[in-house]
């Protein structure tokens, strides 16, 4: 009896799917480590204590807004030049 194995790609199409998706994950994971430990850092670093004043609040950054527009493109641009086929 033959069992198949999705995991075990047969064809060179489904191996090039197989690396696309191990990439891919790969990806997906660093973005997820990367936003948690930032975001575990802030809780913790910036939290309020006692007797803190409210802090200076600042509207827009351009700088910064472009940064957190242009990261996640470049990861979009970066997946989509992989689906690309020579």
């Amino acid at each position: 009896m033959h069992t198949s194995n999705a995991l075990d790609p047969q064809s060179p199409q489904a191996r090039v799917i197989y690396d696309l998706g191990i990439v891919s994950t790969i990806v997906f994971i660093l973005v997820f480590v990367i936003v948690t430990g930032a975001i575990v850092y802030a809780i913790f670093r910036f939290r309020g204590r006692d007797g803190d004043l409210e802090p200076k609040q600042i509207a827009g950054n351009k700088r910064v807004e472009m940064i957190w527009t242009a990261i996640p493109l470049l990861i979009v641009v970066f997946l989509f030049a992989l689906t690309i086929t020579p």
